[in-house]
Parts: C-alpha cells; structure tokens; sequence
C-alpha cells in the first residue's frame, strides 16, 4: 500500500469516526492514550522495528516547540501585533495587490484578517491537536515521560495535558447529548464537493448520477442531474429521491433510454 492509498484510508477513518461519534479523531485518541498510559500497557512494541536513535530524535524535535512554549506564544502575539500594525493602524491596504481571477472560478485576495485567523489557529492547535501527536510520540517512545524538557515546561506541559483532558471530557459529554437531524426531505441541490465527500457514487450516465449518502443509517436513494445553469461550479439538482432503490434505478434508466 503506497502512501496515497494510506493517506486516503486515513481521511476516510477519520471522517467516519467524526461522523459517527462527534469526536475529533485526534481526541479520540488521546482517550485511548490515557487509558493505556494509565494501565502502563506497554504499547511501545507497536514500533520496536524502528531504531532508538530515530524514535528520540522524533521526540527532540517536538521539544523544539513544546520546551518553548511561552518563546512561541510570545513570536505569535508579535506577529499578529505587526500585521494589525501595518494593515489597520498604518492604513497599507493600498499597497496590497489587487484580487485575481481564474479561469475555474476561483479568486485570489490578500487579507490580513485571514493571516490572523492563521496564527491564531495554528496556536490553538500547537496546545490541542499537535501537542495530542506529541504526547502519543511521548507515550509510544517514552513511556509518557516528558524528555528534553525544562522544568519550566515540563509544568506547562502538565497544565496542556489538564487542558486537553478537560476538552476530551467536553467532547465525550457533547457527543452524548448531540441530536442530528437527516436533512433529506429539504434537499434540492448537492455541489461537487458535497458529492465526493460525503456521498457514494452508485451509477453515472448521460448527466445523470444516483448516489447514497455515506454515513446514514437510513438513507434515501438520490438521483441527481447537472444543473447547467450555474457556470460558477459544478451543482446537482435533485430528481427524485427514495428509500427504494429499484425505483431510482427505473427512473435513471428511464431517462438515460435504457428502457
């Protein structure tokens, strides 16, 4: 199995399991960490293939960000400070480069909000979902001892384990009471990407498409037609829909003149 094929079977299992559980992959996870970690399982054989020297190296190079974490917090606050700085304080937006559009309707702008929302981003994930694959990398090396650490950080560490303890407990008490409703009886459009991501391809001809809803327990049975009016991107309006699929499959022949 090459890396392509993994790759697609990792985002497959992640999004059944946020679809089914209503918990982040990388919290569920975490879950099963703890309670190995706790029960001292030692998991570690999962990768006794690899050599020492390498596996330490994986955990030195997570010190780098996890044995600077007040370093990085600080670089983070200045950057964000220096982009309000010169795009809201200083007025530079003028000195931006206009917006581009191309050919498969896409455009291209500069937004300094966006860069914002970037670095705040990839802060809130150094303290969550990165600093989960730290702690896995941690349990799997390490026996879940922090290494190459401060002691300094070796408490803040401690305070983002409590941290992500807490949302994992917050996440598990969510998906409890969390109510998902089937939307099918108001659906009249799908796009492209809703059809790739979230519904699987049963028959494809002359325009015409059936499709099932990927993660439903029950479901019904769509058939779709491309909707050339929208030029913008590629839409599929909705012809008929049904829990039986003899039916869809009648009307999809009887329109693609199989009948």
């Amino acid at each position: 199995m090459n890396s392509i094929n993994l790759m697609n079977h990792y985002k497959k299992f992640k999004k059944d399991i946020e679809e089914r559980f209503s918990i982040p992959l990388h919290y569920v996870i975490f879950g099963i960490l703890l309670i190995m970690w706790f029960l001292n399982i030692p998991i570690d054989q999962l990768i006794s293939f690899l050599d020492d020297d390498f596996k330490f190296k994986i955990l030195y190079a997570f010190s780098i960000v996890y044995n600077h974490i007040l370093l990085c917090t600080l670089i983070i606050s200045f950057l964000i400070f220096i982009i309000i700085m010169i795009f809201d304080k200083l007025n530079m937006n003028s000195f931006v480069p206009p917006d581009k559009e191309y050919v498969d309707g896409t455009k291209v702008s500069i937004n300094y909000m966006s860069a914002i929302n970037r670095l705040v981003n990839i802060y809130i994930l150094i303290f969550t979902k990165y600093w989960i694959y730290y702690f896995l990398a941690l349990v799997l090396i390490n026996n879940g001892k922090f290494i190459y650490l401060n002691e300094t950080s070796i408490y803040l560490n401690n305070i983002i384990m409590i941290l992500n303890v807490v949302l994992l407990f917050l996440h598990i008490i969510r998906s409890i009471f969390v109510l998902k409703m089937p939307v099918d009886d108001l659906l009249l459009r799908i796009n492209q990407h809703e059809l790739e991501e979230y519904y699987n391809i049963l028959n494809e001809k002359n325009g015409y498409v059936i499709v099932k809803p990927e993660y439903r327990k029950m479901t019904n049975y769509y058939l779709l037609k491309i909707d050339d009016r929208c030029n913008d991107s590629k839409f599929y309006k909705v012809i008929n829909k049904s829990k039986s699929l003899d039916e869809i499959i009648y009307n999809f022949d009887y329109l693609t003149n199989n009948l």
